[in-house]
């Protein structure tokens, strides 16, 4: 097999972070690794980027960053008004775990595909500090799982957070 700066020098299209997720995905089809395998092996890389939703407010960026984590929202990369579909192919293009309340689109979305950076879901709708507070909760469980890949992150008014796994 040819190294990453092979491929990447051999199919320039190809991005960084594109290459990480199909060398995932060839890994995983193949069976040569289960996720707590490459988990355990820290073979499995982690994403650390978020695409916030314009549902929710622009104060989960700096929440976000204040944590240590990449975020955007989805006002300031050019996706105000942009349908579903629209925010999670650029959220599947650049390997964004994306953060929403919108949960029955996206999870059918997410569901869609064979492999995802992730993705959050704040399920009630909150004010802006109630955003706040949920997101840093989710966030805490975000790291303590260590890789978001084909994971569903809920998290509800209590602060209860459930992991589900799609595809």
């Amino acid at each position: 097999g040819a190294s990453s700066e092979e491929l990447l020098a051999d199919y320039p299209a190809l991005t960084g972070e594109r290459l990480r997720l199909a060398l995932l995905y060839a890994e995983n089809i193949q069976g040569r690794s289960t996720r707590k395998q490459a988990l355990e092996e820290r073979t499995l890389p982690v994403s650390d980027r978020f695409l916030i939703d314009e549902c929710l407010s622009l104060a989960l960026v700096q929440v976000a960053h204040e944590a240590g984590f990449e975020a955007h929202h989805v006002a300031h990369v050019g996706l105000s008004g942009a349908s579903d579909r629209a925010i999670f192919a650029r959220v599947q293009a650049e390997g964004f775990i994306f953060v929403t309340n919108n949960r029955d689109d996206f999870v059918a979305l997410a569901n869609s595909v064979d492999l995802h950076a992730g993705l959050v879901v704040i399920l009630p709708s909150r004010r802006r500090e109630g955003q706040a507070a949920l997101f840093r909760a989710a966030l805490r469980r975000v790291r303590e799982i260590g890789s978001m890949i084909n994971l569903v992150l809920e998290i509800d008014e209590s602060g209860q957070v459930s992991v589900l796994q799609l595809p």
